[in-house]
């Protein structure tokens, strides 16, 4: 293999320094919104969503279904086994890292929320599962001995976390992981109330939402830095009647406060335009949500210049 110093060109004309900082910035810029990632703010998040998953809710349906399809794709590649140990980074309420704990000896659950980590720490109590450990922390600013040290994990997962942002986060995962490290994140999703919303309400183009640059970013960085990452897609649908509700008209004035952050002001004007849209208070639901998977394995690293590390 011929190499390239870091700071040129190699033959083939890649020029690493220029093509590993253009998508380290895209990683990095992965949130729009830096105070979601502080502790206050997460705290606040995880009301609602312990309130979802407290019951048989449509939100509650769709994290199963993603945390069972997420382990069967563990199992199948063997990755989950009874001498694993697994951290889940960001783990939010916990689902995730509750159904690893079934398949493997540790695990390891870190969160920044304390309100997050306490209802994840109640499902795995009542569960019966013993072989928890949950660690409050800024990942970020985690001290990796606090987590086990380097090299400690079969396994180092994060979904859609802003807790591995950028290259100390990235890095971060790496240092921890023996084996694997896995990644999944939002790439594409289409919400016809959502557009109908744009459009009509808001004057914007209706759009579906494509967002995968977190995904490909990471991609790039990591075959840059030398590995191999592997890639595959999970997708969901809902296609259903839904109530034209108050929750219904906040909901989506979250969604839409992303790209129109007047809307996160006026749930009771978005209520009101759903309400003349609907027929006997429901509306048909149309969506479709995709996820990018990346998974590699650390020990499996080239050189594609002559340094990086």
């Amino acid at each position: 293999m011929t190499e390239a110093n870091f700071t040129g060109i190699n033959p083939a004309g890649v020029n690493f320094q220029r093509d590993l900082a253009y998508f380290a910035d895209l990683w990095t810029n992965k949130s729009e919104q830096p105070s979601k990632a502080t502790q206050e703010q997460w705290d606040k998040k995880a009301g609602s969503w312990i309130r979802e998953l407290a019951g048989q809710t449509k939100r509650k349906g769709r994290l199963d279904e993603r945390v069972a399809e997420t382990v069967n794709y563990f199992l199948r590649k063997g990755i989950l086994h009874s001498d694993a140990a697994v951290i889940d980074v960001g783990c939010g309420p916990g689902q995730f890292a509750a159904e690893f704990a079934k398949y493997v000896k540790s695990v390891v659950a870190t969160d920044i929320s304390a309100e997050m980590l306490k209802y994840a720490a109640l499902t795995s109590e009542k569960k019966g599962l013993a072989n928890i450990e949950f660690v409050q922390c800024n990942f970020q600013q985690a001290d990796l001995t606090r987590l086990g040290g380097g090299q400690r994990f079969d396994l180092v997962f994060a979904s859609l976390t802003p807790a591995i942002d950028g290259m100390n986060g990235l890095e971060k995962i790496i240092s921890l992981s023996k084996a694997y490290c896995f990644n999944s994140t939002f790439v594409y999703g289409s919400d016809n109330i959502e557009e109908m919303l744009t459009a009509g309400l808001y004057g914007r183009p209706a759009a579906p939402v494509w967002d995968g640059r977190w995904f490909y970013a990471l991609f790039n960085l990591l075959w840059l830095m030398g590995y191999y990452p592997e890639t595959t897609y999970h997708e969901q649908f809902k296609n259903n009647e839904v109530e034209v509700s108050r929750q219904l008209a906040e909901h989506y004035s979250r969604a839409l406060g992303k790209k129109i952050p007047q809307a996160l002001e006026e749930s009771a004007r978005i209520y009101d335009y759903l309400q003349g849209q609907a027929r006997g208070g429901k509306m048909e639901l149309r969506a479709k949500t995709v996820y990018g998977w990346i998974l590699w394995d650390v020990r499996k690293q080239e050189k594609r210049q002559s340094s990086y590390r």
